[in-house]
């Protein structure tokens, strides 16, 4: 762990999240890594077995949670699996074993196009204890997919999109007193309603950009079927033509495309999912 000058942020952790170890993805991580300010350490967080030769072999910290690690935490998910909505055991397991104050928690999925340098900036003039998109206290939707999943002792509840945020350690601390005690929310609920309950500030990426940029930081969209730059689908295949400095997720490597449709059709699939002028929230990149 680095050492933490007089006057500089809190000890703070980068959790670069990815199963897929791929020119793509190493891309986007060393593009993170060279952004971050220097006191920040940068972790790729991987999980399963075996940890991938170009991971293992790269000047890269990485952070393994094996599969037998993940099932000590199936009592405390709803499931066994990660994905739909226990991706913060991966900052929880983390957090057990590298302890700071903040962790920035980045899906390999979200691209930014721009400096992520301005990203950081940005966001560590807020001293919020959850910085994430699309943050709604209270959840004014009661249509949202997850509304009923949500087994928590508040009555007050509140949520926000996760795939890159910045939390602290006291939420995760209370979210591992809630887990261990038999509570479960999917994560877009589960870190918000913390706040929320317990007082905690929350700060959404784009307030933080229209106060100090006059501008937004993602592409704001009212549901998962409107266009945004930020969202849960569609997937993208890249960044290129993406809105300028601008959030973007989820966009997926070329192998993400072959596992979900094969050898022959994923190519294909991965160059249809490429954004257009004439698709909203979307325009030529500059030169």
């Amino acid at each position: 762990m680095s050492d933490n000058p007089a006057g500089h942020d809190p000890w703070t952790a980068v959790l670069f999240v990815s199963h897929f170890v791929t020119p793509e993805t190493l891309w986007n991580y060393f593009r993170i890594q060279r952004a971050v300010p220097e006191e920040y350490d940068v972790y790729w967080v991987y999980q399963g077995d075996p940890v991938p030769s170009w991971l293992s072999r790269l000047p890269i910290e990485s952070f393994q949670i094996t599969d037998d690690e993940l099932a000590e935490w199936t009592p405390a998910m709803n499931g066994d699996t990660l994905i739909p909505g226990n991706l913060h055991v991966l900052t929880m397991a983390f957090s057990q074993h590298h302890a700071y104050d903040r962790y920035w928690f980045i899906e390999y999925d979200v691209r930014f196009t721009g400096d992520w340098e301005q990203v950081f900036r940005l966001v560590r003039t807020s001293a919020a204890d959850l910085i994430a998109a699309f943050v709604e206290s209270p959840i004014r939707d009661d249509t949202w997919y997850h509304l009923d999943t949500i087994s928590l002792p508040y009555s007050r509840r509140a949520r926000s999109f996760n795939p890159i945020h910045r939390v602290s350690s006291r939420v995760l601390k209370q979210v591992g007193t809630l887990i261990t005690n038999g509570y479960w929310a999917h994560n877009e609920a589960l870190l918000a309603s913390v706040c929320r309950n317990e007082g905690w500030e929350m700060d959404d990426f784009n307030s933080l950009a229209f106060d100090h940029w006059g501008r937004p930081l993602y592409t704001p969209a009212p549901n998962a079927d409107a266009p945004s730059t930020l969202n849960y689908r569609p997937v993208a295949s890249t960044i290129w033509r993406g809105r300028a400095d601008r959030l973007h997720h989820p966009v997926k490597p070329v192998q993400w495309f072959l596992k979900h449709h094969g050898r022959r059709r994923g190519p294909i699939e991965a160059f249809k999912a490429r954004p257009t002028d004439e698709e909203s929230g979307w325009r030529s990149m500059p030169e």
